[in-house]
């Protein structure tokens, strides 16, 4: 018998605002709510067609809440503000959608429907949408939260307000940003175990629990998720705000590749946060080792030749906005050959993509299609993930870019040290979809370890599998 629980979970990657989302407290609501003196007032209202059951899910980059839905099926959000949002329904066993729905004066009206999958086998389907979660459906779902106990040894507390699988999606994305001890079936390590509140409040320490606030979510439409108050607020955990020096060379050599010197616990603080707050291409580069402090002069300044990035007090205290354009800019300048600047003509092209990371609409369709050419975001090649399980037997569907691919294999292992693999194959030339399957050796725990990738070429490329991938309990 195969008892199965299955996860993918993104690592989506652009700069953030400095907004966070808004939303009071994610109470649960009567569907016939009714306003002060009786009065209908503004609200989104909805129904759900398949079960009474389950918790519907209201969000965009910017606002997010959650309501438990009524005996009748019914729901109903208030004080949403105007603009496009997804809907979608938690709930395990059945087969759901995300609906896209456009908030005008405060109102709209959503129907969501669940319908029941067959019993018998194990089924699990994860797809890219409008959320920064994606959408699962199947007989097991909340795999962040699992993720989350599992890797981090956190346990998410609903006593304040409750956590959805999208707001612990964004959380466990964030928490991957930041490297830190984690605790793997292949490389078990024994962690401190957390509680995490969703609170309506202010972030909180105490002791072994913290409160994060539910509007510390928010991030930049259309880029990578980036929530800067989470991440920073992460950071100060880690790093036990700044002053454990020996997590801070971590993170900055893990994550940026550099080492820091001379700034202050709080200082060192932001500029992590700010050398997160950019594209991937940009965060790492084999050329830049070192970041200095100094005293005075411009916000941030790049001497390639030496390999290292002087960062002035004085950045700071300054508008942030302002000096993290510079800092952009100045990281630019080690991505920045003369064969780029020369194609690119007159004008700085460092100055140019600090602009165009800041303001991509702002260009014109000549220099953003260069810009696109320089990569500084990487591609994310899985888009769905389908599994099916009955008994030790499990076939795996992959959804790929448009690139797609001529092959692809994943290496499965289970707590008792056991690989094998799993070979994927096109099910059609463009080979946008690839499918496998495998029976497996003996029962406990399986997780996947890397996914290898091949062109249509043949080249290929080896990724490890936060974006997606799944755990398998076979009796």
């Amino acid at each position: 018998m195969t008892k199965a629980l299955a996860f993918a979970a993104l690592l989506l990657s652009a700069c953030a605002t400095d907004g966070e989302i808004s939303g009071g407290p994610a109470r649960d609501v009567d569907f016939d709510v009714q306003g002060v003196g009786g009065h209908d007032v503004a609200r989104v209202t909805g129904v759900v067609q398949g079960v009474s059951e389950g918790r519907v899910v209201l969000g965009n980059d910017t606002w997010l809440e959650s309501r438990e839905i009524s005996g009748g099926g019914g729901f109903a959000f208030e004080g949403v503000p105007d603009g496009t949002y997804f809907a979608k329904l938690e709930i395990a066993g059945y087969a759901t959608t995300t609906q896209t729905v456009t908030v005008t004066g405060g109102a709209a009206t959503v129907t969501l429907t669940a319908t029941p999958l067959p019993t018998g086998a194990f089924f699990y389907q994860w797809s890219r949408d409008a959320s920064r979660g994606g959408h699962e459906q199947g007989s097991a779902i909340g795999t962040a939260k699992a993720t989350l106990r599992d890797a981090y040894a956190i346990e998410l507390s609903d006593e304040d307000q409750a956590w959805t699988d999208e707001h612990a999606a964004r959380l466990l994305q964030t928490l991957r940003t930041v490297p830190q001890p984690a605790s793997a079936a292949f490389a078990p390590t024994p962690l401190a175990p957390t509680t995490w509140v969703l609170a309506s409040g202010a972030f909180a320490r105490t002791g072994d629990v913290i409160h994060v606030p539910a509007t510390s979510f928010a991030t930049r439409s259309g880029g990578r998720f980036y929530a800067r108050n989470l991440h920073t607020e992460i950071v100060r955990v880690v790093t036990h705000d700044g002053r454990d020096r020996t997590a801070v060379d971590r993170i900055l050599a893990e994550r940026y590749g550099v080492r820091a010197w001379l700034f202050d616990n709080a200082e060192i603080v932001e500029l992590i946060s700010r050398f997160e707050d950019m594209p991937a291409r940009l965060r790492a580069m084999s050329s830049l080792k070192t970041v200095i402090r100094r005293i005075g002069g411009a916000p941030a300044r790049a001497s390639v030749s030496d390999g290292y990035l002087e960062i002035a007090d004085t950045s700071f205290t300054i508008d942030r906005a302002d000096a993290q354009h510079a800092l952009v800019r100045e990281k630019a300048r080690f991505v920045v050959t003369p064969e780029l600047q020369l194609a690119w003509g007159a004008g700085d092209l460092a100055e140019a993509i600090a602009d165009y990371v800041f303001t991509p609409n702002a260009m014109s369709p000549e220099a953003s299609a260069m810009m696109s050419g320089l990569q500084l975001e990487p591609e994310r090649p899985i888009t769905n993930v389908a599994i099916q399980a009955k008994e030790r037997t499990v076939t795996v569907e992959l959804g790929l870019s448009a690139a797609g691919a001529s092959s692809a294999a994943i290496y499965l292992f289970n707590e008792a040290g056991y690989y094998t693999f799993l070979s994927l194959n096109p099910t059609s030339a463009a080979g946008e979809i690839v499918r496998g399957e495998v029976t497996l050796p003996q029962g406990g725990t399986w997780r996947p370890d890397v996914i290898v990738l091949r062109d249509r070429l043949g080249v290929p490329s080896v990724r490890d599998l936060s974006e997606a991938g799944w755990k398998l309990e076979v009796e």
